[in-house]
Order: structure tokens, then C-alpha cells, then sequence
């Protein structure tokens, strides 16, 4: 007998720092909202630069919010609403580092980054924030790199994004593509907001409007 196909309509985005809350999660609501096929609501919505609006996600009907909310910026940067009920969601996780990097938007240093997961209706969905890989960064992109490539080797269907701050394309040892290939995976899209994916089939793929941030999300369907 041949078992039953699943669908996870699936959306990733960077919310960009800096803005107000309550505009965000007007945002938010319409993608989860429409940002299926057709226009049908989505099953899960990964989310990075999230650290500044994590009360009022949480706060999305129909939704539960995954995340460190009472930590520190650097645990609740990043963090995954679930359709509730509806979807199973279990084994949430975070994957935190400790390298800290220059800003080259203003003065100060960034916040170690650090990665949740969850299990989400049988695929493990990893939400992925590097930083940029420039020479300044390069203790943290290394550690960034090796911490999902354990994350991400383990066995499994997994999904990881959505900003990796490099494109598919650069090559080198810490780049998305070496990653892939650790993973044995593969990567979809062509932007630095891209996915990198192993054990289920991803259709549809596509980039929406930026709305009020300056990434777009990235939506697709899961298929395995």
C-alpha cells in the first residue's frame, strides 16, 4: 500500500529589525493568512530578526509561537508559529553559539546567534541566521557553519532557512553549498533568503513581496 502524501505549506522570513511592532505583526497576519497556495493559509512560518516583536507574535490567533521569549535577544531572535490545532509540533530545540561580530549598521557588537528547531508535522524545520561572512565575522560564521552542519547532518527530513547571508552561488569552505553537501541536501532559491533541504520534495517554491522589510519571505510546500 502506498502511504499518504503530506503537505506542510511552509513560509520563512526576515522581519528586519528596528520596526514597530504592532505594523509587524500586521504583516505577519496576512502572510500566514495568504501566503499558501492560492491564497490559503500557511501550516508554519519560520521567522529571524523577530527579537523586538516576539509579545505580539505570540499574541497571532490561530497560531503558537515557538521561541525563548523570556531570554535574552540573542535566544528569541529567531522562533516558529505553528498552525494551532491542526499541526503537530513537538521537540523544540535551540542550537546557541557564542562568537560575537562587529555591527556595520551602528556601533557595538551583535549578539551570538542561535538557531531553533522543532519538529513540525514529521520534518525537522531549523531557522537559520548567519552573519555575513566577512573578515571581521569570521570566528562567528565559522561557528555559526559548524553548529548547523551538526544540526542539519543528523538523520532525518530537515529543512533549514530562510537568510544565510551568502547566495547559493559563493563558493568556499563556509559558505550555504559546502553546507548542503555536508547535509547531503539540497538548496533552493537564488538569493541569500534561500533553503536548504533533504528527505522531502519542495514545490512551488517562491519569493513574496518584501512588505515592510527589507527581505522577502520565502514560501514553498513540503512534500513527502
Amino acid at each position: 500500500m502506498t502511504r499518504p502524501t503530506r503537505d506542510l505549506h511552509a513560509g520563512w522570513w526576515n522581519l528586519d529589525n528596528g520596526r514597530r511592532p504592532l505594523a509587524v505583526a500586521g504583516e505577519v497576519r496576512a502572510l500566514l493568512a495568504t501566503g499558501g497556495p492560492n491564497g490559503t493559509a500557511l501550516d508554519v512560518l519560520a521567522v529571524v530578526e523577530a527579537a523586538g516583536y516576539a509579545e505580539e507574535l505570540a499574541r497571532l490567533q490561530g497560531y503558537v509561537y515557538l521561541c525563548r521569549r523570556g531570554a535574552g535577544p540573542s535566544e528569541r531572535d529567531a522562533g516558529l508559529l505553528v498552525r494551532y490545532p491542526g499541526v503537530p509540533v513537538s521537540g523544540f530545540r535551540l542550537t546557541r553559539t557564542r562568537a560575537r561580530w562587529p555591527r556595520t549598521k551602528g556601533p557595538g557588537m551583535h549578539w551570538p546567534r542561535s538557531f531553533p528547531r522543532a519538529n513540525v508535522a514529521g520534518v525537522r524545520l531549523v531557522v537559520a541566521h548567519m552573519p555575513r561572512n566577512l573578515p571581521a565575522n569570521a570566528a562567528a560564521t565559522l561557528e555559526c557553519w559548524a553548529r548547523l552542519a551538526l544540526v542539519l547532518a543528523r538523520p532525518g527530513r530537515v529543512v533549514a532557512g530562510p537568510d544565510w547571508n551568502q547566495r547559493p552561488a559563493a563558493r568556499g569552505p563556509i559558505t550555504p553549498r559546502t553546507l548542503a553537501k555536508v547535509a547531503r541536501a539540497k538548496v533552493y532559491g537564488l538569493r541569500i533568503d534561500h533553503l536548504i533541504g533533504r528527505g522531502v520534495q519542495v514545490e512551488g517554491f517562491r519569493y513574496g513581496p518584501p512588505r515592510g522589510s527589507d527581505h522577502p519571505p520565502v514560501l514553498a510546500t513540503l512534500r513527502w
